[in-house]
């Protein structure tokens, strides 16, 4: 599963579920996953990191958009 980092909020410590517009979880796949959060996000300028589940445990940002 796809999860969310942002900085300033705690970076790689707190996670967020990515989800759609129905708030069902995404399925992580690093390149729409990526596109997705680009998105919602860079058009508010949010510096954020993604992550899937696994690596979310270990508090890694797999990509990120700084």
């Amino acid at each position: 599963m796809a999860w969310v980092t942002f900085m300033g909020d705690n970076w790689c410590n707190e996670w967020f579920p990515v989800t759609d517009k129905h708030g069902n979880q995404l399925d992580w796949d690093s390149s729409d996953v990526m596109e997705f959060c680009r998105e919602q996000f860079n058009r508010f300028g949010i510096q954020f990191g993604i992550a899937r589940t696994s690596q979310m445990i270990l508090a890694n940002a797999e990509r990120d958009n700084l």
